[in-house]
Order: structure tokens, then C-alpha cells, then sequence
């Protein structure tokens, strides 16, 4: 049997989320279906040391803030806790454990096909991310290789590697989160990347986020001028 839905959101993650709280507040009334067991999942399974690159005040959805006990620099788990409180809070209708095999055009609108059935709807927003499935380049020389070959996504801490020499390909945030995890077990960490990373760039801009952020608690001022002096000051 086919159920009839305005508007159907695939993933529910924070993208989704967002989307279907808009929705709601339009007063319509989507249907959000997720693959995953849990709202949040994703999160819930990454490495044990992330945490946002962004402030809790600049990574919230629109509708819910993040509380502020899960602290400045927010935890994966703690905001797949405030993922799954958004939910509630905007009272989703979030489908659980439901992946989409097809997405096509039908009479006035689309045919979405599941695991659990068929959705005809108006409307379908595809919300599940753009880098879901893990990707290891074919490099030469691979099949030789006697050591470890291991994707990021299937990293949590550096225990296993203690005392082994590691080699980090790629500077993106999650290498510098795992770079950093590193420090408490005694494993080398070299990192190879084909343009130099832009770390200055985003070491500055979380010393601003600090710095605006006391600024707005104190409520201070300063002109252009004087700013300079205190950021200088809290760097």
C-alpha cells in the first residue's frame, strides 16, 4: 500500500532536522525518514575525542539552542543528544530504521520507495549528507602494504597504535582532531598533504569566537580601534 505525504525528508540528521522544523513552522507536517536506528547516529559513532570546530552558540538549528551544560566546544555525543532533543522539541515525525531505495517522478509529484513501503509526496528534500560512505583511494602499492590500512571513519582513540610510527594522509579537521588524540599514547604522527592546510586561519577565528563571545556576556564595547588590543590580549 502507498501512503500519501506533502513533503518527505530523507536523513535525519542535522540538515533534515532544520528542514523539517522549518516545515513545521510553515505548518506543515513532513515526514522525515532516517536509516539509522537513532536520530543522531552518525555522531553517535564517530571517534571518541571530537568535538565541534564551532562554538555551541554558532552550531545550533534554528527553533532549539544547544544547552548550555554540554559546554563551549560540544561533544559528538552530547550534540547527538541535542539532535535527538530537537526532534522532540519540534515534534518530527521522524521514521526510524527506514532507508530509500528510489526516488522518481509520479503523476503530480514523486514516488519515494523504502524498506518499509512506498510514499507518494509533493514535495522531497534529500537530506543525507554528501560524504556517508567511507572512500580509500587506490593507491599503488596498497596490496603490498604489511601494515594497517584504516580510514578515518573507523578510527576512535590511538590506544591500538601505541608505539607504532603512523602516517596521517589529508589535514582535514577530523586528521587534526585524531592528530590531537594522539598525545596521550606514544605513536609518531606524520602528516602528508598535497596543499599546505589553512590552521592559522582557524586557530584565529575560534580565538575571535572566544573573544566576541565574553565581549557579548560582559557587554562591553570597543571601537575599531581598541579591538585589535583585545584580541591581542585574550590570544
Amino acid at each position: 500500500m502507498t501512503a500519501r505525504t506533502a513533503d518527505v525528508v530523507i536523513g535525519a540528521g542535522p540538515a533534515g532536522l532544520a528542514v523539517g522544523a522549518m516545515l513545521r513552522r510553515r505548518g506543515r507536517d513532513p515526514l522525515l525518514l532516517e536509516r539509522a536506528g537513532r536520530v543522531g547516529e552518525s555522531w553517535q559513532s564517530r571517534y571518541d575525542c571530537l568535538h565541534l570546530n564551532t562554538a555551541r552558540w554558532w552550531s545550533r538549528l534554528p527553533g532549539l539552542e544547544i544547552p548550555r551544560r554540554f559546554g563551549t566546544w560540544v561533544s559528538a555525543k552530547d550534540y547527538a543528544r541535542y539532535l535527538e532533543l530537537y526532534a522532540r522539541h519540534h515534534e518530527l515525525d521522524v521514521r526510524l530504521g527506514v532507508g530509500v531505495e528510489s526516488i522518481s517522478p509520479h503523476e503530480s509529484g514523486w514516488l519515494v520507495e523504502s524498506s518499509v513501503g512506498e510514499f507518494e509526496a509533493d514535495n522531497v528534500i534529500v537530506a543525507t549528507g554528501y560524504d556517508r560512505e567511507p572512500s580509500i583511494p587506490s593507491w599503488p602499492g596498497a596490496d603490498g602494504f604489511t601494515g594497517q590500512l584504516l580510514h578515518a571513519s573507523a578510527y576512535r582513540n590511538p590506544r591500538p597504535f601505541a608505539g607504532r610510527s603512523v602516517l596521517v594522509v589529508g589535514a582535514t579537521s577530523v586528521i587534526q582532531h585524531i592528530r590531537r588524540g594522539g598525545r596521550g599514547a606514544p605513536w609518531i604522527v606524520d602528516l602528508l598533504n598535497r596543499k599546505p592546510p589553512k590552521l592559522a586561519a582557524v586557530a584565529l577565528a575560534n580565538k575571535v569566537a572566544r573573544v566576541a563571545w565574553k565581549l557579548m556576556v560582559s557587554g562591553q564595547c570597543y571601537s575599531a580601534k581598541s579591538a585589535p588590543t583585545a584580541l591581542a590580549g585574550a590570544a
